[in-house]
């Protein structure tokens, strides 16, 4: 598959300015730097194109439509934008490769310091001095504007919208402490804005990056498809596929996994464990079979996987409320899961 690449004028909201930006179309893959100069550096932004909607709009231009985003692009000429166009289209059928660099990135140097310390991640004392700085506030005033100002670079407004309602979610389980689900919400957003300064100081590769946010939205996605799944069967409601919750805890593993193994160097090991608690909480195959069935959290979850629906542009359809007279269907769903938990934790002893 060949590359295309050239100046676009970007605007991504109808009130944001425009902006001149070099694109680099490569591998299914479509990224944007300042200018022609800074390709090779990180980008300033990239989407993969596979999930993508392309649409021509008037003055040579074409809108990208993201899951959760449209990127509104104009070419210099006609015929600039129709080879735009016919690129976009070829490119939408390649499936970004994950064991490489998708980007033309270089793989970031991790310098390790004598005496065994942490890396500085920064390429001079200043600039590792700046990277701490904002690392140090980003952690202090995470529930403040500034986490959440560094986030929306890189997230939909609607992913601020989901960690409240997971934030309410929790608030509703009695079996946790009252103060969990603020916690669960603080530890995702404090995690989430490590990965993006490391990204943004080029200590995560494009690829790397790239594959934490893929990993994280084949997670959102198996969560609608199971709860679409489950809404659309007979009482008592189930996911055929995956009725003991098996092949959506095994996602929240493997993105468990694979923040561990990017992380372990930047993050202090207090860190790490939080990280471990904030995927155990999701990776409870009885916790989510609550969730799914009990009367008391059908409301908030259908506004959580509602929310992931807008994300992802996806349909969801809402769960007939169960009624307080289905406790043994709830019963025995929820010995399912047990029950398929405790064959995975023997054959793994095995």
């Amino acid at each position: 598959m060949e590359d295309h690449s050239g100046p676009l004028i970007k605007r991504s909201g109808a009130f944001s300015g425009k902006h001149k930006r070099f694109f680099l179309l490569r591998s299914g893959t479509l990224a944007w730097y300042k200018s022609q100069a800074d390709v090779g550096s990180a980008p300033l932004g990239a989407i993969s194109m596979q999930p993508c909607q392309v649409r021509s709009v008037e003055s040579s231009g074409f809108v990208i439509s993201a899951p959760g985003k449209d990127y509104t692009l104009q070419a210099e000429g006609a015929a600039e934008c129709a080879a735009w166009l016919v690129a976009l289209a070829a490119h939408s059928k390649v499936v970004p490769a994950v064991d490489g660099p998708v980007l033309d990135v270089a793989p970031p140097k991790k310098p390790k310091p004598a005496g065994g310390g942490k890396p500085s991640g920064g390429g001079s004392l200043l600039g590792g001095m700046a990277r701490r700085a904002e690392k140090k506030l980003a952690s202090k005033a995470i529930t403040s504007d500034l986490g959440k100002k560094l986030l929306r670079e890189y997230c939909v407004d609607e992913t601020f919208d989901l960690l409240e309602g997971l934030r309410e979610l929790a608030a509703l389980d009695k079996t946790l402490h009252a103060k969990k689900g603020a916690w669960l919400e603080n530890t995702i957003l404090r995690l989430a804005v490590k990965v993006a300064l490391l990204f943004q100081h080029q200590q995560l590769s494009a690829a790397e990056f790239g594959q934490v946010v893929a990993n994280t939205d084949q997670l959102c996605l198996e969560v609608i498809r199971k709860y679409n799944a489950m809404a659309s069967s007979e009482p008592p409601h189930s996911d055929p596929h995956d009725e003991d919750h098996r092949r959506t805890v095994e996602q929240v593993e493997s993105l468990q996994a694979h923040l561990e193994e990017l992380l372990t160097s930047f993050i202090s090991p207090k860190n790490m464990d939080a990280l471990r608690e904030v995927c155990g909480f999701f990776a409870d195959a009885q916790r989510l079979h609550r969730f799914l069935t009990e009367p008391t959290f059908h409301d908030q979850f259908f506004s959580v996987v509602k929310c992931l629906g807008t994300m992802y542009r996806r349909h969801v359809v809402e769960m007939p409320r169960v009624r307080e007279g289905s406790e043994r269907s709830m019963r025995e769903g929820s010995e399912r899961s047990e029950r398929g938990e405790r064959e995975r934790l023997s054959c793994t002893k095995v």
